[in-house]
């Protein structure tokens, strides 16, 4: 999971440096603890479990999201045991944060959950309509990012 927060924090850094956006944050919350980690591995919930936020900010509009662990929807149970959810502040302004599955604005980012299979070295991720794919980090990640700005930017 280190490979896909330090590539998306790149990718945050070269957003907001680029002329033609807005400002883009990224908040590093550390690493999931090993008590926490174990909780979700079992399907007990843990607090704090937060891994990363990105905010996104152009104009009058924000947009932040929030990358947190938990334990895995059922069709990535027994693949891996413990995924990273996406979760967007809503209302805006509120740091109130609602997991992306449960969101039925049009303006929802297709990427809900990310987990990694460690035997296959390989990431998992889980659409809205909970397709499972695989791919690089830089694939979906891309995919991220170019969802959110479209969705929540354009004109």
């Amino acid at each position: 999971m280190e490979l896909l927060k330090s590539h998306l924090r790149q990718t945050a850094g070269a957003l907001h440096e680029a002329a033609d956006f807005g400002d883009v944050y990224f908040k590093d919350f550390g690493n999931l603890e090993f008590e926490k980690y174990s909780a979700l591995k079992l399907g007990e919930s843990a607090k704090r479990a937060w891994f990363f936020r990105i905010d996104f900010r152009s104009g009058g509009k924000t947009a932040r999201y929030l990358m947190f662990f938990g334990y895995a929807h059922s069709k990535l149970h027994g693949q891996c045991d413990v995924t990273l959810h996406v979760a967007r502040e809503d209302p805006p302004n509120f740091y109130h944060y609602e997991r992306l599955d449960t969101i039925t604005a049009p303006n929802v980012p297709d990427l809900v959950e990310i987990g990694y299979l460690m035997s296959e070295e390989r990431f998992m991720v889980r659409s809205r309509s909970n397709n499972i794919g695989s791919g690089r980090v830089e694939e979906f990640g891309r995919r991220f990012f170019e969802d959110v700005v479209s969705k929540h930017f354009s004109a």
